[in-house]
């Protein structure tokens, strides 16, 4: 309820009586407006951090590898090549390109990738190419690339005499005459750790400054409301005679930068641009990246610990993978519910329950960390089939937890819940809990027994005769 008391002394007792009510009053309509349309704005935004984000493609363990390898040789710009390596093993697109130590092999490079090329000087001193004149673009020849490569030599030593040059990044011209030039970037806030940022590209991207910061993790969802608040967003959605951008690309490519923050810390700075956009994909033609030695920067929001996914191996040969949950399990954990028993349900959450409803399904999979745990077992093999999970609710101390398990009903018997508590127990005890404690329903014979067998005390509930209370120090 808002209300609006126009007037001050004829009002003032009216007031009096909605502030001890507690209740909101304005003194203008408008001010009661304002607050009304701020109260919808943060329903909207609560329902979009409810969203169930679709499951993003991430980088294959040996392509981080290979980043960790190149970040960790380095310090300072990385040149273009293995900037835009890194990109492409991130599953940024990019286009072809080669290094030559110098013009005529320069001129080789270009024949080798054939048609027209652009050249790049390559040198750890400039940053920003296109302003000492180090960017040639749209040459047709090898004879055309030795003779710009001979002249941006001289062109160097007179603007900037005091860097070295390394050589020169031939790379293939891209020919997307109607797609839409993007910036993407990462940079390293000292408050807030590192931040991602997209926005309109090109040459003039600082000066037209229309752009949207995102902190990692940052899934599809995130990505595409990053997308959307950017003035930009009107221009990828098609216009005239060109098409509408393909969003689901760029989205991938901002869950990308995100992921490449938190996979190498090392990497402070990040610049794609431009990124071209149309209806067909993205290309990166362009990046940057910076390495540095120094303390690396924490992020200010916890990100998937996939470090602890491992094995979960059953008493009775059955292989699965236990890993921590994440809000892209929201489909397969109501699936897994829908699947129960309905004795086993009541088991869990102590009443009948036919499905978990999309706030409870999400409260459950978008979790903290920092404070909370969940681990899914699924059979490697099967996208989406959950065996069992075990949740892990530390206090605000960290001192103590509360946990709950649950078993497929069809999956008893395998030795599923012994390890999946296990699992638990371990996690405590890395965390430094000092207490484990979970409440079973009296009837619930199965899971009593199995906490008496790894050592819980179990004892009665005063005053509730149907739950029992299993604590134990891990």
């Amino acid at each position: 309820m808002v209300a609006a008391w126009v007037g001050e002394t004829s009002v003032k007792a009216a007031r009096a009586k909605f502030a001890k009510a507690k209740l909101a009053s304005f003194t203008t309509p408008e001010e009661a407006v304002r607050a009304l349309g701020r109260l919808e704005l943060f329903r909207r935004r609560r329902l979009e951090l409810l969203e169930t984000p679709p499951l993003a493609d991430g980088p294959h363990q040996l392509e981080r590898e290979r980043v960790a390898e190149v970040v960790a040789a380095h310090s300072g710009w990385l040149n273009g090549l293995q900037a835009k390596s890194i990109a492409a093993a991130y599953g940024i697109p990019i286009n072809r390109s080669q290094l030559a130590p110098s013009p005529a092999a320069a001129a080789q490079a270009a024949a080798a990738i054939g048609g027209r090329v652009a050249l790049k000087i390559v040198s750890p001193g400039i940053v920003h190419k296109s302003e000492v004149g180090g960017v040639v673009l749209n040459l047709d020849t090898p004879a055309a690339v030795e003779i710009s490569a001979e002249a941006m030599l001289g062109r160097i030593a007179k603007v900037r005499p005091d860097v070295s040059v390394t050589g020169f990044l031939v790379e293939e011209m891209v020919a997307r005459p109607k797609a839409l030039e993007l910036f993407l970037g990462m940079t390293i806030d000292p408050t807030f750790g590192p931040v991602i940022a997209f926005g309109h590209g090109g040459t003039a991207v600082e000066v037209i400054g229309d752009k949207a910061l995102g902190l990692p993790p940052l899934n599809l969802n995130l990505a595409r409301s990053m997308i959307e608040s950017t003035k930009f967003w009107r221009l990828l959605k098609g216009y005239r005679d060109r098409p509408a951008a393909d969003i689901a690309p760029i989205a991938a490519a901002i869950v990308t930068l995100s992921a490449l923050a938190i996979d190498h810390p090392g990497i402070t700075d990040v610049d794609i641009n431009p990124l071209f956009a149309d209806d067909t994909g993205i290309i990166a033609v362009d990046a940057r990246i910076h390495v540095s030695r120094a303390r690396p920067t924490l992020l200010v929001i916890a990100p998937y610990p996939a470090h602890l996914t491992r094995p979960l191996n059953l008493p009775t040969g059955e292989h699965l993978t236990a890993r921590p949950i994440r809000p892209e399990d929201e489909p397969a954990l109501r699936q897994f519910i829908a699947g129960l028993a309905p004795e086993d349900v009541r088991f869990r959450f102590f009443l009948p329950l036919r499905q978990l409803d999309h706030p409870l399904a999400a409260r459950l999979t978008q979790i903290d960390y920092d404070r909370d745990m969940a681990f899914v077992a699924a059979p490697s093999t099967v996208s989406g089939d959950i065996w069992g999970v075990v949740r892990l609710h530390a206090g605000p101390d960290g001192m103590r937890a509360e946990y709950a398990i649950t078993v497929r009903s069809d999956r008893k018997g395998l030795g599923l819940g012994t390890a999946l508590l296990t699992l638990a127990l371990d996690e405590a005890r890395r965390r430094g809990i000092a207490e484990v404690w979970g409440d079973v329903l009296t009837a619930n014979a199965r899971m009593l027994n199995l906490a008496r067998d790894m050592g819980f005390a179990v004892t009665a509930v005063q005053g509730d005769a149907a739950i029992m209370r299993t604590v134990k120090r891990p």
